[in-house]
């Protein structure tokens, strides 16, 4: 094994350092496996395990609105009209919006929903 060259300690190839992820925590500062070989492993257990991956989803997806809604002063507020027509300006992004008007990503999602399907909420838009 040289400085640029490195061998897999799971199929014994020896590969560029290109070739395997890096790892702080090794004195080479690569990972033993090479990136093929773990990302196979990586993609084994998925499979195998779909619930386990699962429930991590889910854990970061309620840890993300559990940061949203903390960050929205206006969570659970009623819109007012002003709010609605930043809300119909489809030139901006949802996060944009949200972060502006101190409401969740998701709010923003459905009030844009709910201004295409409900007439009165367009009107109160002035759109």
């Amino acid at each position: 094994m040289t400085a640029k060259t490195k061998a897999c300690s799971k199929c014994g190839e020896t590969k560029p350092a290109s070739g395997f992820h890096p790892d702080k925590t090794k004195k080479s500062g690569l990972r033993s496996w090479c990136r093929e070989c773990q990302n196979g492993a990586t993609s084994a257990y998925g499979k195998a395990h779909p619930e386990d991956n699962n429930r991590r989803t889910r854990a970061a997806f309620e840890r993300s609105q559990a940061e949203s809604i903390a960050r929205a002063a206006n969570n659970g507020k009623e819109w007012t009209g002003p709010e609605l027509e930043l809300v119909a300006d489809l030139s901006r992004s949802q996060s944009d919006i949200a972060s502006a008007l101190g409401r969740t990503v998701a709010a923003v999602k459905n009030q844009r929903r709910y201004l295409r399907t409900d007439p009165r909420k367009a009107r109160m838009a002035g759109i």
